[in-house]
């Protein structure tokens, strides 16, 4: 059994198939060459005729220009106390609440919330609870940070 197909089909499939897409998919705004080649020769070195002149001509009676570089301060960091490291070693935390807005740990039976001092004698100021590092961060009169695991 033969199956006639009429003539128009093939063109059908090939405007249906091919150049819709082609012409549906196609940006028209969109420049040809995006990347332009170099036209011309490469520049040479300038003549010297052609430099720009100073006033002043550089001999050797000249003197060399003086060094303007300073080497930055040397910053020393703070030393940790061995009063405070010893005060801290002795320290029992005893409980720590660090979920919430208001961190605070029980230590050798005393609440301390954060910024809060933990020695008068030694200026010790509990600054942070690290609950993730389960840390307490303490922070001397000097600006030296401790921490203490709990």
């Amino acid at each position: 059994m033969i199956f006639k197909v009429p003539i128009r089909t093939p063109i059908l499939i090939l405007v249906k198939f091919i150049w819709i897409p082609i012409l549906l998919f196609r940006n028209p705004l969109r420049p040809k060459n995006q990347v332009q080649p170099l036209r011309g020769s490469i520049a040479k070195d300038p003549s010297p005729s052609q430099l720009p002149s100073s006033e002043k001509s550089l001999t050797e009676d000249t003197p060399p220009p003086e060094d303007t570089y300073a080497p930055p301060p040397v910053v020393q960091k703070p030393t940790p106390d061995p009063a405070v490291v010893d005060f801290l070693n002795g320290l029992i935390v005893q409980g720590v609440k660090s979920k919430g807005d208001r961190h605070a740990a029980l230590m050798n039976g005393n609440v301390y919330n954060v910024n809060s001092i933990v020695s008068d004698e030694l200026a010790i100021r509990l600054t942070e609870v690290d609950g993730g590092a389960r840390h307490l961060i303490f922070k001397d009169k000097n600006g030296v940070r401790y921490r203490k695991p709990y």
